[in-house]
């Protein structure tokens, strides 16, 4: 039988081997950080705005079938 282990350091342990590191690397060690996490937020963001945008969009259709919708010429001649 196989076993996998997988060897996790404490949060603790990990910021005391990034303060031994070189300023340098330290830097580039946030720049690699914030490039993961903004590539995370950018993928969040643009899934909750597609869904957000989808949502709108079936409103929109919805309105426009049931007849609730005006047209836009009529809402900017009409103040």
């Amino acid at each position: 039988m196989t076993s996998i282990f997988f060897c996790v350091k404490a949060v603790s342990e990990i910021e005391r081997e990034i303060r031994e590191l070189p300023q340098a690397k330290q830097w580039e060690l946030v720049s690699h950080l914030a490039d993961e996490l903004w590539s995370h937020w950018d993928t969040q963001i643009e899934s909750d705005s597609a869904k957000r945008l989808n949502n709108l969009i079936l409103e929109a259709r919805a309105d426009i079938t049931s007849g609730e919708a005006k047209p836009l010429d009529e809402i900017l001649n009409n103040p």
